[in-house]
Parts: C-alpha cells; structure tokens; sequence
C-alpha cells in the first residue's frame, strides 16, 4: 500500500525528542522498521514531507550551534530518504503581546499586564493541512500518515474524510510510551483516523538513530555535539 508520511517536525521534538538522546532521528527508518509494521505491515513509504521551521539563533540557547544542527539534520534527512524526502518549512517570528505578569499567590488578571514578546511558529500547520488535503483529493496514495498531536488540523481531516472517502488515514501521536499525558488533540483528531498509534517507545527510537557520521556524500554528516 502506497504510504505517504505528513510528520510534523516541531511537534515530534516538543513532544518526544526534547531532553534525550534520541534527537539524531532516521525518521523513515523509524516508521518503516518500527511503527508501520505493528499497525500496517503492508505500507511501502513512497515519501516523507517532514514539516518544519528554521530555528531562530539568537533565541536558542546554543545560538548558532542550534542553526547549525537543525541545517546538518535536515541534510541527514534527505540523505537518507534517497529522493522520498521533502523539507517544508515554515517561520518563526517575534510578536509584540501583552500578557498577565505572574504574582505569588494572585490569580491572572488584566490590572496586571505586561508588555512581552511572543514567539510564534507560522505556517508550519497550515503547510502540513493544505498538503495533506491536496494529495488526498488527487489520489496520489492510498495511505497518508500524520504524525502531529496538534488539534489545527482537525479542520482539515473532516474535509478530507469527506472529500476522499477512500484514503487510508492513520495517526501517530508523538508521545512518550511511559507519558501520561491526555492529549486532547489525539481525542480531537482520532475520529477521523482509520487507526491510531497513541504512542511512540524509547526502544524504538533507539533502534532508528543515524549512523554518525553518516557516509556517502561530499563531507559526512556528524551528529551534533549537543545533541
């Protein structure tokens, strides 16, 4: 079965790899040798669109490292994907806001305010929505495959679900297989789902890192120091 794979990179990282080792990620091996083939064996991976946004340098705590990292990650991508794989990203950029400042003891209230600045990600899921709904009506595969818990995208999947009845659609959340956590977006995008995988094990990510360095072009590809 023709599977295309809608990852939606930010929410992998806030949700799965943050704080572990695991952040050197084959995201194609990950889901074809471990997730897939425990919900359905049969999908052959013609393509991974991997959704992202550039990092801002001067607001990470590595700085130009972290640019550096997330450039030499994406570049392991398309390595590994030999074709399969396309990077769409959007952006980040500083919003000017108001919000309560925090007071021990006192609840939020607008006598309160602060001027802040806000970081948002733009265009990330309005990207991974209007490709995933643009495929599905043309009928380029007969399995797409999302891996996002972000509830903005349920919108989408009931227009899809109507409009291609036909596709196979599966959720994967990327949460931690030990995480309690109740996601309300896994509740919110479910329905619309012909299967769900609620989870994603610290084994499994084990078993799908990059070799490092990655060998076979121009220069290797070393996993970053930090990571």
């Amino acid at each position: 079965m023709e599977t295309c794979l809608y990852v939606d990179g930010i929410n992998l990282y806030q949700s799965l790899l943050k704080g572990t080792p695991y952040k050197w990620l084959d995201v194609l091996a990950l889901f074809e040798h471990q997730v897939l083939r425990t919900v359905t064996p049969d999908a052959k991976v013609v393509c991974l669109k991997y959704f992202t946004a550039p990092v801002l340098a001067s607001y990470s705590r590595h700085g130009k490292e972290a640019d550096l990292a997330q450039s030499t990650y994406l570049r392991a991508l398309r390595t590994s994907g030999a074709g399969r794989v396309e990077i769409i990203e959007g952006f980040h950029l500083f919003e000017q806001t108001a919000t309560p400042r925090w007071i021990e003891g006192v609840p939020p209230h607008r006598d309160h305010m602060v001027q802040v600045w806000r970081l948002k990600e733009k265009q990330t899921a309005v990207q991974m929505a209007m490709h995933l709904y643009r495929d599905a009506v043309r009928g380029r595969y007969a399995q797409q495959v999302i891996c996002s818990g972000d509830a903005d995208l349920e919108p989408c999947l009931a227009f899809l679900r109507a409009d291609a009845p036909s596709i196979r659609l599966g959720l994967v959340t990327p949460l931690r297989l030990e995480s309690q956590q109740a996601s309300m977006a896994n509740t919110r995008l479910a329905p619309y789902a012909n299967w769900v995988r609620q989870s994603i094990s610290r084994d499994e990510l084990a078993a799908a890192q990059f070799a490092d360095p990655i060998l076979g072009g121009k220069n290797p590809l070393n996993k970053p120091a930090h990571w």
